[in-house]
């Protein structure tokens, strides 16, 4: 999983930053997926342990009932 914009501006964003990162895990939801997911960290000018944290963050803000 990773944020996700139209047209790639930014190209890589944290979870629940992108425009279509709700609608992504409704449909993966929707699927009866019930296995286990990635968290993607492409962002080379951030150290990944702080990267991690504002993904982790943002599917917790995503996934609250």
């Amino acid at each position: 999983l990773n944020g996700m914009n139209d047209h790639a501006k930014p190209k890589i964003l944290p979870i629940g930053r992108g425009q279509h990162d709700a609608a992504m895990l409704r449909t993966l939801q929707a699927s009866g997926y019930r296995g286990p997911v990635g968290i993607l960290d492409h962002v080379n000018s951030e150290d990944s342990e702080v990267q991690l944290k504002k993904n982790l963050e943002g599917l917790k803000k995503l996934t609250r009932p």
